[in-house]
């Protein structure tokens, strides 16, 4: 089963008209820096 984020949490995603202060649920994420492009084959992507 897919978690769905945009659902689940919806104030985050979907804010309201006026301004409001909202609580970040910690979450775990993965981060990939670097250049180039990671699509072309034998390419000039580098990972810092």
């Amino acid at each position: 089963m897919v978690f769905d984020y945009k659902k689940e949490y919806k104030d985050l995603y979907f804010p309201k008209k006026k301004p409001e202060l909202i609580t970040i649920p910690e979450m775990n994420y993965l981060a990939v820096s670097g250049s180039g492009d990671p699509n072309k084959e034998d390419g000039t992507y580098k990972t810092f």
